[in-house]
């Protein structure tokens, strides 16, 4: 986080999930929680993401109160096929940011754990498609390798080797992990 405090995503829908929450704060603490109906979600077997959380809302608040900071919050409803659809909703209607994601979610081959892999590229101010025809081919070109990650990619390769594969004739920046 850029501040001293604590970021939480709030998924509220009348689907078999009916509450999903997750935070986490500067100090790399993270938590979350799921409330669902086991039985509707089993009875949907491996259909759309977006039947389990059905029609909603997606809130996503930062807390900067305890270091005398203000709070504040975003809601947008619910929108596409899956909850990165929907943050996307959330970065163009709120932030009015540019915003591309791309996520991954699988079993491992040979445990059978679950496990998950996603980036997301922002645009810095001044820098995307609102900037003028440079930056906008820039923005595009970004898309364009953005959505070359594989789930296997994104799934399988470190943070670093997966930028460096996507993204490395733009001449990419690391910053240390915040171990969560």
């Amino acid at each position: 986080l850029k501040f001293d405090g604590s970021f939480s995503l709030q998924v509220r829908g009348d689907g078999p999930v009916g509450l999903m929450v997750a935070d986490c704060t500067n100090q790399g603490r993270m938590r979350g929680y799921a409330s669902f109906d086991a039985e509707k979600v089993a009875a949907l077997g491996s259909g759309e993401p977006a039947r389990l959380l059905g029609t909603g809302v997606l809130a996503l608040t930062g807390d900067q109160s305890a270091a005398g900071g203000e709070t504040c919050q975003g809601i947008v409803e619910l929108d596409g096929r899956s909850l990165a659809d929907s943050m996307l909703t959330y970065f163009r209607r709120s932030e009015q940011i540019p915003t591309g994601i791309r996520t991954a979610l699988g079993r491992d081959p040979l445990t059978g754990a679950w496990r998950a892999g996603a980036i997301i590229v922002q645009a810095t101010p001044g820098s995307g498609p609102e900037a003028g025809d440079v930056a906008e081919d820039d923005w595009r070109r970004t898309m364009l390798l953005l959505n070359t990650a594989s789930e296997a990619e994104l799934l399988d390769l470190s943070p670093d080797d997966l930028l460096w594969r996507l993204f490395h004739e733009e001449g990419v920046r690391v910053f240390e992990p915040l171990g969560l």
